[in-house]
């Protein structure tokens, strides 16, 4: 027969004291993985893809090229009515 004698009542009272944290641990973990899960899959709907990307990029090159014709078309036309207000003062 064996001699051993029951825990004593304090350290059972540690033991389901360390189960009920390890128990409160474990499901704060499963909550954080619950989380991470949805914050991955929400990541992944919200993406861009390459194709998406490219004409994205596609657009922005279009714009740039145009908008610096415009740009050195209106200084064009900003030194051709300098000379126009400079050559109808003269023979006025």
């Amino acid at each position: 027969m064996s001699d051993e004698s029951p825990l004593p009542i304090r350290d059972h009272d540690l033991l389901i004291r360390l189960d009920q944290k390890v128990d409160a641990l474990a499901g704060a973990v499963q909550r954080i993985e619950d989380n991470t899960a949805t914050r991955l899959s929400a990541l992944e709907n919200d993406h861009v893809t390459a194709k998406e990307f490219s004409d994205h990029e596609k657009r922005i090159r279009f714009l740039e090229r145009y908008q610096s014709r415009i740009v050195g078309g209106l200084a064009v036309v900003n030194l051709l009515l300098i000379a126009l207000e400079v050559y109808l003062k003269l023979h006025h």
